[in-house]
């Protein structure tokens, strides 16, 4: 496993030695709260590891875009690390002093520096190097869809917030063999099925988590129309007033949302919700 090891740090390596691109949310993160007025002062920050903002500068540029989680992707999922093996990657890794490059969003270099151990530390921490997808899993999904995007949803299913429980893994197995095939917003659909199974307590069965989720979802809906009258017939001062708070939701969203929940109750479970 070792040799495994040794050969995904050097796949590391060239991907620093390539370059990591700060993203434009990123960008406007660093500037409007760590203490630099242009990015091309970063630099100041990363020759100080003691400042307050090194550290949080270093969890922002060693963030794995799903680009680079994508070209990594099949060496992860051959290689089926366990814990000890990223401390053996990360050892490996600044064994080869590599340097990695930095851009701006606009593919602008803004320095090259030494990789720090700390930011080499965060990067394999966010690929989830140890969490694993079943093998009927990935079959499914692969049977489901081309390769290209097979990679894709293999990627964003390791990067749930939580590890598959084999409730999940049947009903992403139920959801990409049933469903996804010929679904037209197949990104859409999968994003929100992943979301789903976040905000769904362990305990609680699929179908019954629909149907819950869809009860919220028609509850905010009606808080929102609800709102909409009250804004109609009342002007701003009386609305703050009787204290009534504009809701934060998004109608057209809920609304989306009750759709897909009502096409994987009837493709997955045969009824309506």
């Amino acid at each position: 496993m070792d040799g495994k090891c040794r050969e995904f740090a050097k796949h590391i390596r060239d991907i620093f030695a390539d370059g990591l691109c700060i993203s434009n949310k990123d960008s406007h993160f660093i500037l409007s709260t760590l203490p630099v007025a242009h990015l091309d002062e970063i630099d100041k920050l990363i020759q100080d590891p003691d400042s307050s903002g090194y550290g949080t500068l270093m969890e922002l540029i060693y963030f794995p875009e799903e680009s680079v989680q994508f070209r990594l992707e099949d060496r992860i999922e051959s290689a089926r690390f366990q814990p000890q093996d990223v401390d053996s990657i990360l050892t490996h890794l600044i064994s080869m002093q590599t340097d990695t490059r930095i851009f701006s969003p606009n593919k602008r270099l803004l320095l090259t520096m030494p990789t720090p151990r700390s930011g080499a530390r965060a990067f394999l921490q966010r690929l989830n190097l140890c969490r694993h997808l079943g093998g009927d899993l990935i079959q499914t999904i692969e049977a489901a869809v081309d390769p290209m995007s097979a990679i894709k949803y293999k990627v964003w299913v390791r990067n749930m917030t939580q590890k598959l429980s084999k409730r999940d893994t049947q009903f992403l197995q139920h959801l990409f063999l049933k469903l996804v095939p010929q679904y037209q917003s197949r990104d859409r659909l999968i994003k929100f099925a992943l979301r789903f199974l976040e905000e769904t307590q362990a305990d609680v069965e699929p179908l019954q988590g629909l149907i819950q989720y869809k009860q919220r979802c028609l509850q905010h809906i009606q808080r929102l129309e609800r709102f909409e009258s009250k804004r109609q017939n009342h002007n701003f001062e009386t609305r703050m007033a009787l204290g009534l708070r504009e809701p934060h939701d998004d109608k057209q969203i809920l609304m989306q949302k009750v759709v897909f929940l009502d096409e994987i109750g009837l493709a997955l479970f045969d009824r309506n919700i």
